[in-house]
Formats: C-alpha cells, structure tokens, sequence
C-alpha cells in the first residue's frame, strides 16, 4: 500500500517502478509490505526477508542525503567505540549517490519508549566525556557548520556574542552524541530498550546534549502546538530547568558552578542554529507540508525565546 504524502510534498510522487528499479539495482530482495512517503523526500520501505522485518530508507534530496550520510557514521562510531551508550538495531548503509541514498534498519517488534525513561534508554548516557575545549571556539565551530550566511545582523550571530563574553574561555566538555535523542526515536520489548535515528550525530558536542533533548524537546514540540502550554511553560520554565539540573547532579559530577548553565545555553544555540539551517534550505517549501512548514518555524522562534531569556539573567 502506498501513502501519498500529499504528493510527496507537492511535487511529483516517486513512481513505484522508480523504487523497484532502485532496489534491483542494489539487489536488495524480499517482499514490499508498504511504502510511505515523508518530508526532505525520504521514502520508507517496509519489506520483509527471511521472516524478519526491515525498513528501508530511500533518500532523494541532498540534504537527507548528506543526512543519512552522517547516520551512517553515527552507527559505525557506536558500535565500534562507544557500544555501551545506547542499544542500537542493526543498520547498514546500502549505497550512496549524488543522486539518492538507500539504507537498511531491522524493525523491532516493541512499541515506544516514553518521556520518562531516559534512563532506561541511556543507561550508560553522560557517564563519559571525550574532551574539554574552549567555549569561544566551539560555539564558532557551530556557527561555521550551520549558519547558510555570514550575516552580522542575524540574531544569533548576536546572542553568539553575549554568550561568549558572559562566559569567555570557558573550558566545556564534550561527549560523542545521537543529536535528536527523543521518546519518539526509541522503541522498547521485553529483552532491551533501542535508540535509532542517528541522522543528527555527532562526535565533539557539548556534554549533556542529549539529555537536555530528550527532556526539552517535547516540551518546546508542544509549546509550538499549543499557546496554552505555552504560556504554561512560561510559568514553570524555572522550575523544569532546576529539577534536570539537579536529576543530572545526582548522576554525574558538574565540577564547576556554572557549568550546566553554560551547556543548556549551547543546547538552546544549537537547536536555534539547526532549526534556522532548515528553514533557510534553498528548497525547503518543496520538502515539508505547510503544516511541518509552520510547526518548525515556531519551534525555532520558542527555542530562541528561550534561549534569550536565560542568556539574559
């Protein structure tokens, strides 16, 4: 069965035939359960092989292409240096064009972690860190990676400013991170808790990022839906931001006074910049429904109204 995502997002649907030959090509075999089509044109295949279930991922835009490009790195450096840290499914990056990228994840028959299992998901999560490096120079590492222009009146590139100088040269450690570690990418049964969609990972990101993630995230996702919670959270921002400081402190030593402040700053800044890289993608009105269109726009503007308010204390 097909899904058309209203037309896979108003352009020109994916012929079936195009698909087929895709996976003849790659000699991919087993039977197609179902297709659905997704935003940044993604087409998920459902198939299975040897009576087991697998979904494939056929990516069609650069950027999830450059997207799956960096999962795949995301699953070799798990589970090859850091296997401890979550409980992956099997992966394998089938190919890689300019044209399009095809991979293949083992479905795992379970349902969905929620919001307070964390810590079952990410037992050995923040136990860790790689390395300490300069603030100043990380946040222009982040700046350099996800900004599309160098412009000088951004208002980022302006709280960029304020951070640094609030907190120059500050030492903040680093850890290997999933980058949109999330309740969502999770699935749990009676043998393990797996984590997958590694499409945002990254080796050197500011510690505590995936934490703050996955307890932020959701918040800030129904902030953007709703103004009631909105306004609700307006109230109990403080309240949420003391109980992860203070649930962290009981799991990990945070030497320094400042330091969780410092990396829930760099938590907000690079979700802002990661959002605003999106909405700022040449094609991005092609890629997304007017839904996903509107919904990511007010998840950048609640993020930066958050990270302006802390920044500012």
């Amino acid at each position: 069965m097909s899904h058309y995502y209203e037309k896979f997002v108003k352009g020109e649907t994916f012929k079936n035939e195009d698909i087929l030959k895709i996976l003849n090509d790659n000699k991919v075999k087993g039977e197609i359960i179902d297709i659905r089509y997704h935003h940044f044109k993604k087409i998920f295949i459902k198939i299975k092989e040897n009576e087991k279930f697998f979904l494939l991922k056929l990516s069609l835009n650069s950027h999830s292409i450059n997207l799956t490009k960096n999962e795949s790195d995301g699953y070799s450096f798990f589970t090859k240096f850091d296997k401890k840290k979550f409980t992956l499914p099997d992966y394998q990056l089938i190919n890689l064009t300019e044209n399009y990228a095809l991979s293949r994840i083992e479905l795992i028959d379970g349902k969905k972690g929620n919001y307070f299992e964390y810590s079952k998901f990410c037992i050995n999560c923040n136990q860790h860190q790689i390395k300490k490096v300069n603030l100043n120079d990380y946040i222009e590492l982040m700046w350099k990676k996800y900004s599309t222009k160098d412009d000088k009146e951004n208002k980022l590139f302006k709280m960029m400013g304020i951070i640094t100088t609030k907190f120059n040269n500050t030492l903040i450690p680093l850890e290997a991170s999933h980058g949109d570690l999330i309740h969502f990418n999770s699935i749990k049964n009676k043998n393990d808790y797996f984590i997958f969609d590694l499409e945002f990972f990254k080796q050197d990101r500011a510690f505590l990022y995936d934490y703050l993630h996955w307890h932020l995230t959701p918040l800030v996702n129904k902030c953007a839906k709703s103004k009631i919670y909105s306004i609700f959270f307006d109230y109990t921002n403080n309240l949420v931001i003391k109980l992860l400081k203070l649930n962290i402190r009981n799991k990990v030593n945070i030497a320094e006074k400042k330091i969780f402040e410092i990396l829930l700053l760099l938590f907000l800044f690079e979700r802002s910049l990661m959002l605003l890289q999106i909405l700022n993608l040449k094609d991005f009105e092609n890629l997304v429904s007017d839904y996903e269109k509107n919904l990511t726009r007010k998840n950048y503007d609640f993020t930066y109204k958050l990270l302006i308010k802390l920044a500012k204390k």
